[in-house]
């Protein structure tokens, strides 16, 4: 099979390797779907104790950011009609 199989596996000494992706349909909520996506995360890695799961791009702390970022800037503009 050579280092990449057509199934995207990969193959090591230390055992099998397997990446997946999720995809998230339009018009989801991001955060409650990030943090889904986290609890299934845990309950694979507590399912199967000899597995290693872990998600390598989260983008809980940008959205996160953004709002907050969105949340000051409204506040400024209403303060400053206030006066």
């Amino acid at each position: 099979m050579g280092q990449y199989s057509p199934r995207t596996l990969r193959f090591r000494r230390e055992g099998d390797t397997v990446g997946g992706l999720v995809v998230m349909r339009q018009g989801e909520m991001h955060l409650e779907f990030i943090e889904a996506v986290k609890k299934e995360n845990q309950d694979v890695k507590s399912a199967f104790t000899w597995a290693r799961a872990k998600i390598t791009y989260d983008r809980s702390s940008l959205i996160k950011e953004a709002i907050n970022t969105l949340g000051e800037n409204i506040f400024e503009e209403l303060s400053s009609y206030a006066w």
